[in-house]
């Protein structure tokens, strides 16, 4: 609390106090010391916070990768790298974590895959060879591999289409198609020794969509899965368009075995086609089988479940909001989320429903998904936002009265535990803030929908105003003196009575309307001069619910400092100046 330190001059000096005093009406209050503005809210908080934050961290990050990044993506973040917050911050921030959906490697090729595809699509070959090798990095497997290799040889890129299709062959020796991709090695191999590859721009006016022949040599990749697993798989392919159904124990004539010896789960390299997929009897399961077509760049999951003799469908949720809480047939949610956004599972055949949930967001909810055994059904959850956010108040002292467009709302506990929200109507808002002895504020807020909006406010002290009352009542009784001496004085004029003690009337009487004037004077200028500063309210940049606060975990003070100025000291015992400082 700031504590006033006073000189007091004897009354021999009160001659020189009132000379002094008469220099200080002149002084403006420019001239007085001025105190340092309080900080702002992030005065505090320390200018290498961050300093063991690798300065590279989000360099390999790809502009699109938000949606597939690790629960744990900050687990290399320097341990210090937030040392001020608050254990229970800690601990809120940790199990917020937990909660985000894991990423997997299929996830991330899946999507790298669809780009790929989209890329190969529009004939921007060079940019979907980038797409189907950033697949294979995050799940090797030889279906990339080929799309990349076939992708480089639209894009003219010879010799990197030749070291693709060199590590096909290696990934899988077995393939059907072997003969025919040593052959366009080899041709490859011959236009490098006439001439120097000569890339298509990747881009521009002179990229020209694919034709559907071209899309169709786009492999998909295919996971066939099983419980338990383990269990054999056998696929067939449907090469002759007008052939039947695969018939179990038939001939089948327009169909291949394309796959054999091979165990679940397998990821698989397929192009565009019908194929027939079939899990043979296993230990005590029977045999399971479906029929599936392909879709050129695409990754498909498919699960048999062996108890029940069948495939199951694949469901996958997508949304604008990663990590949104996803129920499966479950509309009131009265069970644990079946997953998170982007993420799906199998699920049995027939229909189903979806509410897909995220603080800050109105539920999305989608009735009668039709999801079939062997294939993959894929639903998008445009989630929008809720029409009403909260204001979140820290203060550097307590407030007890807090006014939102002239209604009071709870009192500001600085020491309370709980951070102070209240919800409002998303839109502009009126916010005042009042405490004892301390300056008013007032605010227009603008509140977002579904958002937290973090203000911060410094409710600076008020500059007292007893003394510039008190200057002005002793003012007017030196005056009402100053009267009565001069009354005095004309009343023994022209009397006996003593010229001295006239004398002493009249002059007596002058220097106290002097006087008078002069307090009068300093009491007008006390109660207008104010050389502290105005509260201040910060705003912080919105946030969704529960995300942590930027900051470093400081919360706004007052910066302190010397104040020093002069006042008048007037009492029974005392008249002279003071010397005030304020620390």
């Amino acid at each position: 609390m700031s504590r006033p330190r006073m000189i007091r001059i004897d009354r021999t000096a009160a001659l020189a106090a009132l000379v002094a005093l008469s220099a200080l009406v002149t002084v403006s209050p420019e001239a007085a010391a001025q105190p340092a503005k309080p900080a702002d809210a992030k005065a505090d908080k320390p200018a290498d916070a961050k300093a063991d934050k690798p300065a590279d961290a989000k360099a390999d990050k790809p502009a699109d990768a938000k949606a597939d990044k690790p629960a744990d993506a900050k687990a290399d973040k320097p341990a210090d790298a937030k040392a001020d917050k608050p254990a229970d911050a800690k601990a809120e921030e940790t199990a917020a974590e937990a909660e985000k959906p894991k990423a997997t490697g299929i996830d991330e090729a899946r999507r790298r895959m669809e780009a790929g595809q989209s890329q190969f699509a529009k004939g921007e070959y060079g940019k979907a060879v980038v797409e189907f090798e950033a697949a294979y990095e995050a799940l090797p497997n030889v279906a990339f591999l080929f799309n990349a290799a076939y992708a480089a040889e639209k894009a003219g890129d010879r010799q990197r289409a030749i070291a693709q299709y060199d590590k096909y062959l290696v990934g899988d020796p077995t393939t059907p198609e072997a003969p025919r991709i040593k052959e366009t090695i080899a041709q490859l191999q011959r236009e490098l020794t006439e001439k120097a590859s000569e890339p298509t721009p990747e881009g521009g006016e002179t990229a020209k969509p694919a034709d559907e022949t071209a899309l169709n040599e786009i492999r998909s990749l295919v996971l066939v899965e099983s419980e338990p697993l383990g269990a054999p798989i056998e696929i067939y392919e449907r090469i002759v368009p007008t052939a039947p159904e695969f018939k179990p124990g038939k001939a089948n004539d327009g169909w291949r075995k394309v796959v054999s010896n091979a165990q679940t789960p397998k990821y698989l390299p397929l192009k565009v086609g019908r194929y027939h997929v079939v899990i043979d009897a296993f230990q005590d399961y029977k045999r399971s089988e479906t029929a599936i077509n392909l879709a050129p760049g695409q990754v498909y999951i498919f699960k048999a479940n062996l108890s029940q003799g069948e495939f199951l469908g694949y469901l996958r949720v997508k949304s604008n909001v990663e990590g949104a809480k996803i129920f499966l047939d479950d509309p009131k949610r009265k069970t644990a989320p079946w997953a998170r956004t982007p993420q799906g599972g199998p699920v049995n055949d027939g229909k189903h429903g979806i509410v897909v949930t995220s603080p800050g967001y109105k539920p999305f909810e989608k009735k009668d998904i039709e999801v079939r055994h062997g294939q993959q059904t894929e639903v998008t959850a445009e989630l929008e936002r809720v029409n009403h956010g909260y204001l979140v108040l820290d203060g550097n002292v307590d407030i007890p009265e807090v006014m939102i467009d002239e209604t009071a709302q709870a009192a500001y506990e600085r020491s309370a535990k709980t951070p102070y929200r209240l919800k409002l109507a998303a839109g502009k808002h009126t916010l005042v803030l009042d405490a004892d002895d301390r300056k008013t504020l007032t605010m227009d807020v603008d509140v977002p929908r579904g958002q937290d909006l973090p203000v911060s406010a410094v409710l600076n002290p008020s500059y007292p105003r007893g003394k510039a009352i008190g200057l002005g009542v002793v003012g007017a009784l030196a005056g009402a003196g100053g009267g009565v001496l001069y009354w005095r004085y004309r009343a023994t004029k022209g009397t006996e009575v003593d010229p001295d003690i006239q004398n002493l009337f009249q002059y007596g009487s002058y220097a106290a309307w002097g006087l008078s004037g002069v307090l009068v004077g300093l009491s007008v200028f006390y109660s207008i001069y104010d050389p502290l500063p105005d509260s201040e309210l910060t705003l912080k940049k919105a946030r969704d619910y529960g995300e942590e606060d930027e900051l470093d975990g400081s919360r706004p003070t007052e910066k302190t400092s010397f104040r020093g100025f002069v006042t008048p000291l007037v009492g029974a015992n005392t008249l002279g100046l003071g010397a005030v400082g304020v620390f």
